[in-house]
């Protein structure tokens, strides 16, 4: 993959850098197939479509190193192909952040100290202070780009000290972030302030419908992003189908809202054509954007955003019957 085109363009200080790679998975000319370096997958994010007989590991595999998204047509939709990418280019043409980094810090003073944090595929690191002396418990999250509309969900466990009751305990949340080129700005300065978060020490966590099913949507992702390369295995088995279902269940009773995905998973996998779903399923809920998975009536709304739906909307007005 060359990137030439890329680094020698003309507008790189007005506009972001992105790739699309599309493929049918039939090989186009003999040659040898190389992987490709890490350096050039994190230089610019790659958005992978495949269609027809296409390997859905190796794309979903391109697009999480890259903090893509990779997508799926089916055959039968391949005459509306050009409404998956219409959702893409509305989120690219919203681009308003980039190298977006939140930091969630907990100091000893503040009675708080970070556990673990989830957050899908964003990249994260939690930095513990020296064992002696107290310190701050600090957690990077790498969110890289950000549309405009777009909502990021990151949980964080943080540890409160059982002897503190009656204290008040604090977690201070910052952001920095550069504007798009080209992009409408966020801030002036580029920074978000600091903003403390206070909890009375002992009190119960937050149980709201949202945290609890976005805790449900982490564990699913837990759950299946392991066994990409195991499903075939084990939907072929009895057992495994007897077992995978009642795990998948589990994941429709804690969240109501993705029954109907998680229910179309379940029937392609017991129909030995499931592989490109779970990936793209997999893909659109770590990257928490939004991502086809077939057609684009299965892209679920959650993570759709006023551009993508205003381009979305415009292409269907050229649907040839």
């Amino acid at each position: 993959m060359s990137l030439v085109i890329l680094d020698e363009r003309s507008d790189k200080n007005n506009r972001v850098g992105v790739v699309m790679l599309v493929t049918d998975g039939v090989y186009s000319r003999k040659a040898a197939m190389y992987p490709i370096r890490p350096e050039i997958l994190k230089k610019y994010p790659v958005h992978t479509f495949g269609i027809c007989a296409h390997d859905p590991n190796v794309l979903l595999s391109i697009a999480q190193q890259s903090c893509g998204t990779y997508s799926f047509v089916d055959d039968n939709e391949l005459g509306n192909i050009a409404d998956p990418f219409s959702i893409l280019l509305g989120g690219l043409t919203s681009i308003v952040a980039v190298d977006v980094l939140v930091r969630i810090a907990c100091n000893s003073s503040w009675r708080s100290s970070l556990k673990l944090i989830r957050c899908g595929f964003q990249s994260s690191e939690i930095t513990q202070p020296p064992s002696r002396g107290g310190g701050v418990t600090m957690a990077e999250i790498g969110i890289g780009m950000l549309y405009d509309g777009e909502v990021k969900n990151i949980i964080a466990d943080v540890v409160i000290d059982p002897d503190t009751s009656g204290t008040r305990t604090r977690v201070e949340i910052s952001m920095q972030y550069r504007d798009a080129p080209g992009g409408s700005s966020i801030n002036g300065d580029g920074h978000v302030g600091h903003r403390s978060t206070g909890k009375q020490a002992g009190d119960s966590g937050d149980n709201s419908s949202m945290v609890r099913g976005q805790e449900v949507q982490f564990n699913a992702l837990e759950f299946l992003s392991p066994l990409q390369d195991e499903f075939r295995k084990q939907m072929s088995t009895a057992g495994a189908k007897g077992e995978n279902e009642a795990r998948a269940a589990q994941i429709r009773a804690g969240n109501p809202g993705e029954e109907k995905e998680v229910q179309e998973m379940v029937n392609r996998l017991k129909q030995g054509a499931g592989m490109a779903y779970m990936c793209s399923w997999v893909s659109s809920k770590q990257m928490q954007r939004a991502a086809t998975l077939g057609s684009v009536d299965a892209v679920g709304t959650q993570f759709f955003t006023p551009a993508m739906d205003a381009m979305l909307s415009e292409t269907k007005k050229y649907h040839v019957q």
